[in-house]
């Protein structure tokens, strides 16, 4: 494989995601014993989410669910982990977006791409497997 040099920096970040996308698996089991302690046995990616903001970098998110590990929850730098119950989720303060594909989540969505775009902490435009979806419809 040739991989050309250039000084845009789209493409750079192409040239990334292309390297996660080969190697996720690896770079996920990794990711994820080394901040929780936990060493996945079967989990499956579940879809990609796309953060645009007109504050920070656009960012890509690969999301996997597991239903099976090994060892137990460590200490993690990034801040204290623990195990919350499914409808819980909702009552915690996270972003609207978030809210959208733990829905999609929570009704077996096999696979799905998700486009979140916000402006400053609001989000104003959710696109889900390229058509647009309500920000405000709780059913998805």
């Amino acid at each position: 494989m040739k991989i050309s040099q250039t000084k845009d920096i789209r493409s750079a970040n192409r040239l990334t995601i292309i390297k996660h996308i080969l190697n996720k698996k690896q770079i996920s089991r990794a990711r994820i014993s080394e901040e929780t302690g936990l060493k996945l046995t079967d989990y499956r990616l579940r879809g990609i989410i796309t953060f645009v903001s007109d504050r920070w970098q656009t960012e890509y998110m690969f999301l996997y669910t597991a239903d099976e590990y090994e060892g137990s929850i460590g200490e993690c730098s990034e801040g204290v982990l623990e195990w919350v119950d499914k409808p819980a989720v909702y009552s915690l303060p996270v972003w609207e977006g978030d809210r959208i594909f733990f829905r999609l989540l929570e009704q077996e969505e096999p696979f799905f791409s998700l486009k979140l775009r916000y402006k400053g902490e609001t989000l104003v435009e959710s696109i889900l497997n390229g058509g647009r979806v309500d920000c405000n419809d709780k059913g998805v």
